[in-house]
């Protein structure tokens, strides 16, 4: 049995996987075009061609650039009507950015479950959690994942609740051949640096809707009214226009993603079909009328088919066999210190009540077992494993065949491989 990598043996995969961002000479031409024209704000023409082609690949009519992916959602919700007194729900599992939103327009985020086998938002604890004053849903597309998405829109509508989707991990994914972005009222995208499009920072909105699109103009462009006398303030808005720089970035990487997403998917494929029988890992559910070639590849990882190997040393051995990967991304929402104590009032003050008088949530008293369960036995590998050659692909399928191997013949496996990683560094 070949000694493990943790241990100074050979790693399975000898080869790295593709870094990150993917980026050559033509993303350094378009920027230098930007720079030659001397315009170097929201007029140039790169700004406008960008979110056309944004808009189209991800199926809606409008696009609007923005700082990042953060902006996009408050943006969306202060455009929508949403502040002080209104409710939203939110997936209790998913990045701060999409419950805090909530908070810095104003409203209430609720938390409801996630479904415990695609990790995205479930719906009957979204039916459960709507009240009087709900008046958004934010659904995330975790991973690329879009998850019973129809069950959401349908209880919504009857409901007349507002569906915004988080696509920060979807771009380019697909519910049966429905863009992600074009399901609800609007969708919020990121190009933060680890994202499958990236100009480092960045975002983007996208809707069909003609009269949220002029909202969201006038709020990310100083309160101004489009397509109006430039001095004309309608709205208190903030500035959180796109540069042309970030776009001209973005258009390449747009087309990379074209050619990157077959790539992708071929590789999540291979990673579904060696997996499998792998007892002690179970993938997070890809419906297969779906198309997600997202932004992680996660799975659930069971230490009792692994002799009791911890979630930790597990991800230890699994990088020195040469596979990148992490622990679950996030925190659970009501696990973290900002919801835990509710520090939402101003200078980091923790408050009780909302500007209206309504009490909020006591987060810290919430059971979300689902939510609580992905953060603690989650394993992720990030996207570039996806773009990497089908052999390496294979060779993480086969790390960790080779890791429960060995985990199985160990007695006290966490006790015996803590021990032999201290050995290793101290060369006894």
């Amino acid at each position: 049995m070949a000694k493990l990598a943790l241990f100074g043996g050979t790693p399975v995969l000898q080869s790295t996987f593709p870094s990150w961002p993917v980026f050559d000479q033509r993303e350094v031409e378009s920027v230098v075009n930007v720079v030659n024209s001397g315009d170097w704000w929201m007029t140039n023409p790169a700004i406008a061609d960008f979110e056309s082609a944004f808009a189209k690949f991800q199926g809606s009519k409008y696009a609007l650039s923005l700082t990042n992916g953060t902006h996009t959602l408050e943006t969306i919700l202060r455009a929508l009507g949403i502040g002080p007194g209104d409710e939203v729900i939110v997936p209790a599992y998913t990045f701060i950015a999409t419950a805090s939103s909530v908070l810095m327009a104003g409203a209430t985020p609720v938390l409801a479950d996630v479904c415990i086998d695609t990790m995205t938002l479930d719906p009957e604890r979204f039916s459960e959690a709507i009240t009087s004053r709900t008046r958004a849903v934010i659904t995330v597309h975790l991973g690329g994942v879009v998850g019973p998405v129809d069950d959401i829109l349908r209880i919504a509508k009857a409901k007349k609740i507002f569906v915004v989707e988080d696509c920060a991990h979807a771009h380019g994914c697909a519910s049966r051949g429905r863009q992600t972005g074009s399901l609800g009222i609007a969708g919020s995208f990121s190009f933060q640096s680890s994202k499958t499009m990236t100009s480092g920072e960045g975002g983007a909105i996208v809707t069909r809707d003609k009269s949220l699109f002029e909202k969201c103009w006038s709020l990310y462009n100083c309160g101004r009214k489009y397509k109006a006398n430039f001095n004309e303030y309608q709205v208190l808005g903030s500035n959180y226009r796109m540069t042309p720089f970030q776009a001209a970035i973005l258009a390449i990487q747009l087309q990379r993603m074209e050619e990157q997403s077959p790539v992708r998917l071929q590789s999540i494929q291979c990673l579904e079909e060696g997996l499998k029988d792998i007892e002690g890992i179970t993938p997070q559910y890809r419906d297969p009328l779906d198309s997600a070639p997202g932004y992680l590849y996660s799975f659930y990882y069971d230490s009792k088919a692994f002799n009791g190997l911890s979630r930790s040393l597990f991800l230890k051995a699994l990088s020195a066999e040469g596979i990148p990967c992490n622990a679950a991304n996030y925190p659970a929402i009501h696990q973290t210190p900002l919801f835990r104590n509710r520090i939402f009032g101003a200078g980091g003050k923790a408050i009780k009540s909302d500007s209206t008088g309504q009490t909020l949530p006591d987060y810290a008293s919430m059971s979300l077992p689902n939510a609580e369960n992905i953060q603690e036995t989650v394993v992720s590998l990030p996207h570039q494993v996806m773009l990497g050659e089908l052999e390496q692909v294979q060779k993480a399928v086969e790390a960790i065949h080779k890791i429960q191997t060995h985990a199985r013949k160990t007695v006290a496996p966490s006790l015996t491989w803590v021990t032999g990683v201290v050995r290793k560094k101290i060369g006894i």
